[in-house]
């Protein structure tokens, strides 16, 4: 009944790639704080079922991770979605992505973030 899905000997990440730098009005996240927690989500709930965009569901997500900004912040944690070096993953994730790695970015966080900082909660590591 069609075509067996055969499994990639590696992991990919030119979908998160294409997302990042695809403007929202073609289907992509460009532009978007919470990409580095999101990540256009899952692609089999994308936008017009194609697995290129991102999610369907784009607009609840938002509003979740809204709500989780303002929890945390009331919590007197600042979320990665405001932080000053949230640019800097953004570049060390597109980065890892583009040579096939995956981003670390609990560690890389501990590495270019002072000690007095206020402490950042990002969701992927």
């Amino acid at each position: 009944d069609g075509i067996d899905f055969v499994k990639a000997d590696r992991i990919g990440f030119e979908r998160y790639l294409a997302l990042y730098y695809t403007p929202k009005k073609n289907g992509g996240c460009s532009g978007c704080r919470f990409f580095l927690m999101c990540k256009g989500q899952c692609p089999g709930g994308a936008l017009d079922g194609d697995w290129r965009n991102r999610s369907g569901y784009c607009s609840l997500w938002t509003r979740l991770f809204e709500y989780a900004e303002r929890e945390l912040m009331k919590a007197g944690e600042q979320p990665l979605s405001l932080s000053p070096h949230r640019e800097h993953l953004e570049q060390y994730a597109l980065h890892q992505w583009s040579v096939g790695c995956n981003a670390r970015l609990k560690q890389e966080l501990q590495r270019i973030q002072p000690p007095d900082d206020k402490k950042l909660r990002p969701e992927n590591e």
